[in-house]
């Protein structure tokens, strides 16, 4: 990717991520999570990645600025049956 970039691949997004109010998200990034969870189980997975940015802003009830036009932030999120790990770049 360097080559293809070179010096002219433009710097990575660092607008702010806010927090999505619950009026709005109908639902808590816990009982999302539980729900999630509990699929996960039913279907023995351990791990959920998710990689789609707006599934990612729905999960963690966020939005961002990264996309112009478009409320995600560019991020990566890995769930799993014990802990969750995301990855906001």
């Amino acid at each position: 990717m360097d080559e293809v970039w070179g010096r002219n691949r433009p710097s990575l997004p660092t607008g702010p991520v806010r927090e999505h109010p619950i009026e709005y998200s109908g639902k808590t990034v816990t009982e999302k999570l539980t729900e999630i969870r509990m699929k996960m189980n039913e279907n023995s997975a351990s791990f959920l990645i998710i990689t789609m940015l707006d599934e990612i802003a729905w999960l963690f009830n966020i939005r961002g600025c990264d996309v112009p036009c478009n409320p995600v932030a560019l991020s990566y999120a890995i769930v799993t049956t014990g802990m969750l790990i995301i990855l906001i770049q």
